[in-house]
């Protein structure tokens, strides 16, 4: 596996096998710089760039690569996104997520929300998605499906409702009574959370000193839940986190 943070490395890491009559790989790296024009050019800022690489090997079935093993085959990346028109005084985070494959291992796909995961297990998940097979010409479909969400607004909405969201939780005082359901919630219906972590769980909500969380409300109740999540195996976060926003 190989991480970088500077999607110019993309340049020297494209290891593209030739492609068939039905498959046409993309390079890692027009795919994410034509990602990232086209959200910049759309007033997006993009911060935080995490691009994970790990090889591949070419299907039996692909023509006369078949076999090959490709070098940093495949590109799972995150980032965060900001835009110019949507204030965000709550630091709420809005999450892109994109990949990538130059042995048909998964299609092209772009992901956006404050739930993203893409994942070298192929878990891929957000609030939006866009999936692009690697077939002739899926370069300009990918990028008029990009171009088209943008010009939806439903970015900025989707932030804008997430800015709502948080101040919400951030100025609803709840009881111990609420935490208690909460925790129901957490541990035996949903199970985000091992049984093994409830005692640290009610000391987090009795005792979390962070300024941002210093009264009893629904937003200090999901950073304590969140706060533990940080101890768990990371293969499993992801699922977790999806479970975590199911709970009102």
């Amino acid at each position: 596996m190989l991480i970088i943070n500077d999607i110019n490395d993309l340049h020297t890491l494209d290891n593209r096998p030739a492609p068939t009559e039905t498959w046409e790989p993309v390079s890692h790296l027009d795919f994410t710089s034509m990602l990232l024009r086209n959200l910049t050019m759309a007033g997006f800022q993009v911060d935080n760039p995490r691009i994970e690489l790990t090889h591949g090997k070419v299907p039996a079935s692909a023509g006369p690569d078949a076999g090959l093993k490709v070098r940093w085959a495949n590109m799972f990346a995150t980032a965060e996104i900001l835009h110019f028109d949507v204030a965000n005084p709550l630091g709420v985070r809005t999450m892109l997520g994109w990949r990538n494959s130059h042995v048909q291992k998964m299609a092209m796909g772009i992901g956006v929300g404050t739930r993203v995961v893409v994942c070298s297990n192929m878990d891929f998940s957000a609030d939006r998605k866009l999936n692009q097979r690697h077939t002739t010409g899926s370069f300009g479909k990918a990028e008029e499906a990009l171009t088209k969400l943008i010009e939806s607004k439903w970015i900025q909405n989707s932030m804008r409702t997430r800015n709502s969201e948080v101040r919400l939780a951030k100025n609803t005082l709840v009881t111990d009574e609420w935490f208690r359901r909460y925790t129901e919630k957490v541990i035996v219906e949903q199970k985000v959370l091992p049984s093994s972590k409830y005692t640290k769980l009610v000391d987090l909500w009795n005792n979390y000193n962070k300024e941002d969380f210093a009264v009893g409300t629904k937003w200090r109740a999901f950073n304590c839940v969140t706060e533990l999540l940080k101890d768990l195996p990371q293969a499993t976060v992801a699922d977790r986190t999806r479970r975590l926003h199911a709970i009102a």
